[in-house]
């Protein structure tokens, strides 16, 4: 009833433009968890049915902010000492969990908005893992690289980014761990903005070709609603790729569409996240997130039955645990 009512109090306050900025406080301590899944299932030529197989990545970060900083910025140290990795049962193996120890240790000038102005790694002799590549993403998906035997190699990084995009999982700038990125300027209920999260294949305007193009996550104020009971601002992203890299990989390989035994190559992701923030900091207090994707290879040869398929659905959340 409370929540109720400080929402109905502060209902006219979202529809005026309102400055969506972090608000820091020194010596804060801010403990994350943070659960992915992924389902896949894959046909390849040959195959009669879809095989699934199924990828979970649990984590748990913390950050602390060291300093305040001049302008709203902050100075904060963000810590993951580990993460847990579960390829579930195929037809080949049992599940199997693997944790690794990456022992990410960083140094961070964060924005009001959650960029990240500034990085110092704090621990630059940490062992390499799965989850060890500050900047990109760089464990494949699945235990196993599925993708069909002859896949022209320009394009398995694109699948795996594609993988890594459907778990929410990348570098600290794009992952869920220091989202949402908020807006410059002030914005009201239905605002947009948008944030580079990857580079893909698409056409370009007025041309045949193609080139690599940023690939955006567009944010959209919601306004202030109730969540576990509490009042929250409501922050959505998406993510909508839809696309035919073909065209791209032939001008890598310098044939013509004729000459080219590829016919397509679709690369499709729609994801939705939702973040609650708290109303007077902004501190993000969860987030919740779903994907859908398909990646399909189709031959020239044979352009009714693709060579290799496969279908992705991710899921995420991330929730503040501790606070001190």
């Amino acid at each position: 009833m409370i929540a109720l009512l400080v929402i109905s109090a502060l209902s006219a306050w979202p529809q005026e433009e309102v400055s969506l900025e972090r608000k820091f406080k020194a010596g804060e301590r801010l403990e994350y968890s943070v659960d992915c899944s992924l389902h896949m299932e894959y046909k390849g030529s040959g195959m009669q049915f879809y095989m699934p197989q199924e990828f979970d990545v649990s984590y748990r970060f913390t950050t602390q902010v060291q300093t305040l900083l001049h302008d709203g910025f902050a100075q904060v140290v963000y810590e993951r000492p580990s993460m847990t990795f579960t390829d579930g049962e195929n037809a080949s193996s049992p599940p199997r969990t693997t944790v690794e120890k990456t022992a990410w240790k960083f140094q961070l000038d964060l924005s009001p908005i959650n960029e990240i102005t500034k990085a110092k790694d704090l621990n630059p002799q940490r062992p390499q893992g799965k989850g060890d590549d500050k900047s990109h993403w760089n464990h494949a998906g699945p235990g196993q690289e599925v993708t069909q035997e002859g896949t022209p190699d320009p394009l398995v990084p694109m699948i795996r980014e594609l993988r890594g995009l459907a778990l929410f999982l990348g570098n600290l700038d794009s992952s869920l761990d220091l989202n949402p990125k908020l807006p410059l300027d002030p914005v009201k209920v239905g605002s947009t903005w948008k944030k580079t999260v990857s580079f893909q294949p698409r056409k370009l305007a007025d041309s045949d070709r193609q080139a690599m193009q940023r690939l955006d996550m567009t944010y959209r104020y919601d306004g202030l609603v109730q969540s576990d009971g509490k009042p929250v601002h409501r922050v959505t992203a998406m993510v909508d790729l839809d696309t035919d890299a073909a065209p791209w990989l032939n001008q890598i390989f310098g044939v013509k569409p004729d000459e080219s035994d590829l016919a397509a190559v679709k690369l499709v992701l729609k994801t939705k996240i939702e973040f609650d923030l708290e109303p007077v900091t902004l501190t993000t207090l969860r987030a919740g997130a779903e994907s859908n994707g398909e990646i399909s290879i189709t031959l020239a040869q044979n352009k009714d039955t693709p060579i290799y398929t496969e279908k992705l659905k991710g899921k995420s959340a991330m929730n503040l645990v501790k606070r001190s």
